[in-house]
């Protein structure tokens, strides 16, 4: 399977591509790396998904206190 871990620099988006990365493809997006996002700016999130391509699951470990999302 083609995984993507969002917040892979995390304390726990650290372990999850580990333990994944034995049977499958993993993919690591974070705020500062190759894969950008911010979940605090859901105009990353399209350019996000055009880059991996298609996946077949999203892991999402991101945390960040300060931030609120209003719907």
């Amino acid at each position: 399977m083609r995984v993507l871990v969002i917040g892979a620099t995390g304390t726990i988006g650290r372990a999850v591509p580990e333990a994944l990365e034995a049977g499958h493809e993993v993919l690591r997006a974070s705020r500062n790396g190759p894969l950008r996002v911010d979940l605090a700016d859901t105009a990353t999130l399209s350019p996000l998904f055009e880059e991996t391509g298609p996946l077949d699951a999203v892991v999402c470990c991101a945390a960040s206190p300060g931030w609120v999302v209003r719907v």
